[in-house]
């Protein structure tokens, strides 16, 4: 049938015994025609007062529905792809018994979860010994009565009196036959035109009610999108997070299973160069698909950047060269009916240091450390950041090193970083300075000086444990051990700011040395914080 996006067929076989023609009448939207069944007409009683019929609608009901699960509503219309959504029954009719032709009520009925039921097709037709076959089509479309449900469709047949005599169905349970597709309608108000599409056409409606509610000039419903009688910006955040999506892609989304993913990493912390194990596990339906792994770190490795879950779970060896704190992310793709998820754990990767004079490490490639005098072995971490918690150093050349050193050591730690000339001037590289920043303790919102905003935080968070609603651990400085935590904001870390009140933590110098050959630039420094060279 032209211009309808659905097909319906549905056969079903109905069996008569007579037939009185009374002609074709047809009638749509008539409620629970089932009283119809057995009815009688007001005429005389005849000397035969009713007929013997069997009316079947046994056979099985097939139709194209599958393809498209769900019919949307746009106030209150059938549509799909923005256009009127017919769904389309091919109907066979047989009658099989009886010898007096007679009326036959046929229609198409739709019922919901809840038993309740609406007839949009119903007509009546004549059938009888010699008109044994009938078939005709059955187009569906509503425009206005249809509500939100999972309908079950089904084709209802049944004799009714005719010609002043009662007819009697000798089967009446096969007077339905049913399909085996359930037709669900949704509204979905994002997409404010009806379109079947959330575009800049739903946007523009919004914007165009703005601000608006009831009773305002510009008010419009339909741009009311999460329906809290007021057009702002929730509404065009929803048509945001539904930008370009089809109607038929929300509905099969929003029936998926919501799934988390986790991963773990071990050894963790592991050091460096060594593989670590690393599982991504999912959670939801029996989810399958494939896990996409990455790093936080330019120098790390997969064994495989793609696993295939099993049982919910996949892993991948990973590797990396540098030292520091990276975040191991694994993206789980989604299924048929689990959505896509991700989670992330974070991995440290570290280098030893032995007990010895001149130890030499090199936590990542570009950088190294060489001990004067080690005295109890540990292991160095750096992470390469392009941003601190620290006051901006100008014309950084290239990133942040956050060092941190677990070894004990006396004397002093030449501390190397190489560096990329290109563009640099000759009195731009021959003026290069190695800048060291250290925190001073009590300047926890890193303003760089310790001041009444400190206190505040602190006091803000007075008395608080971690598992207070007003913990932060930015004001647990300091413990019965100095400068060491003790899981509680209180009267000690008030101190802390008060002894260290007005004093600055700024960028120092320390002393250079410029390789302009090996584009290397060497310093010396008896503590580790933030490096960078300026």
């Amino acid at each position: 049938m032209d211009g309808k996006l659905l097909c319906l067929c549905l056969t079903v076989v109905m069996t008569f015994s007579t037939l009185i023609p009374i002609g074709q009448v047809s009638a749509a939207g008539i409620q629970n025609p089932d009283q119809l069944c057995h009815a009688t007409i007001s005429t005389p009683e005849t000397t035969d007062p009713h007929w013997a019929v069997d009316v079947s609608a046994a056979e099985t009901i097939t139709n194209i529905t599958a393809a498209y699960p769900y019919i949307q509503l746009y106030q209150g219309e059938m549509r799909m792809g923005g256009k009127a959504a017919w769904i389309n029954y091919s109907v066979h009719v047989k009658y099989v018994t009886g010898d007096q032709d007679i009326q036959v009520l046929l229609g198409l009925k739709r019922t919901d979860e809840g038993g309740n039921y609406y007839f949009p097709i119903l007509k009546t037709i004549t059938m009888g010994p010699t008109d044994r076959d009938y078939t005709d089509e059955f187009d569906w479309y509503e425009a206005s009565s249809i509500t939100v449900g999972n309908w079950t469709i089904s084709l209802f047949v049944s004799p009714v009196a005719s010609g002043g005599n009662d007819v009697e169905d000798t089967n009446p349970a096969n007077n339905y036959a049913y399909s085996p597709f359930i037709v669900k309608t949704r509204s979905w108000p994002v997409d404010v035109t009806g379109d079947g599409v959330v575009n800049v056409l739903d946007q523009s409606v919004i914007l165009g009610a703005f601000d608006s509610r009831p009773g305002d000039q510009r008010w419009n419903p339909l741009a009311d999108v999460n329906g809290d009688r007021v057009v702002d910006q929730k509404d065009l955040n929803l048509v945001a997070l539904n930008w370009q999506k089809t109607f038929l892609q929300a509905m099969l989304e929003a029936q998926k299973v919501q799934s988390s993913t986790s991963v773990s990493c071990s050894p963790n912390p592991v050091s460096i160069g060594s593989p670590v194990t690393c599982i991504a596990t999912v959670s939801g339906s029996n989810p399958t698909g494939t896990a996409t792994w990455s790093t936080s770190s330019s120098t790390g490795s997969f064994s495989q950047s793609i696993c295939t879950l099993s049982n919910g779970s996949c892993s991948t060896f990973y590797t990396d060269n540098s030292t520091g704190s990276e975040t191991i992310t694994a993206s789980y793709s989604g299924d048929s009916n689990v959505r896509p998820s991700s989670g992330s754990a974070t991995l440290t990767i570290f280098i030893n240091i032995t007990v010895g004079a001149n130890v030499t490490v090199h936590p990542t490639s570009d950088l190294k450390l060489t001990f004067s005098n080690v005295t109890a072995a540990g292991y160095a971490t750096t992470d390469k950041t392009s941003t601190v918690e620290a006051p901006v150093l100008a014309y950084l050349v290239g990133q942040y090193y956050d060092i941190r050193v677990t070894a004990n050591y006396s004397g002093s730690v030449t501390v190397s970083l190489a560096y990329d000339d290109t563009g640099m001037g000759l009195d731009r590289e021959g003026n290069l300075q190695m800048m060291q920043y250290t925190p001073i303790p009590g300047d926890v919102v890193n303003y760089g000086e310790v001041n009444i905003l400190d206190i505040f935080l602190i006091a803000h968070g007075f008395n608080a444990i971690p598992e207070s609603p007003n913990w932060n651990a930015a004001g647990d400085i300091t413990g019965s051990q100095y400068l060491v935590p003790d899981g509680k904001i209180d009267i000690r870390d008030i101190f802390v700011c008060a002894k260290n009140f007005s004093k600055t933590s700024l960028w120092t110098s320390i002393m250079t040395y410029i390789d302009a050959e090996l584009n290397i630039v060497r310093g010396e420094t008896s503590h580790f914080s933030i490096i960078g060279i300026h």
